[in-house]
């Protein structure tokens, strides 16, 4: 999990992206770095945008 964190900035799809609604935004690049191990709560606006696999 260390590893995909440190290396998540530059490996992450949407990189020069970013929208409030409906994504991708924060919320969906936090759920992109846990997405094998947890989900973000159904209230994280954005967690939900289709992640590329």
């Amino acid at each position: 999990m260390v590893k995909k964190i440190e290396s998540s900035p530059s490996n992450y799809p949407f990189i020069q992206k970013y929208r409030y609604w409906p994504g991708p935004n924060s919320n969906t690049f936090a759920q992109w770095v846990v997405s094998d191990k947890m989900e973000l709560g159904a209230r994280a606006i954005g967690k939900s945008f289709p992640l590329p696999e």
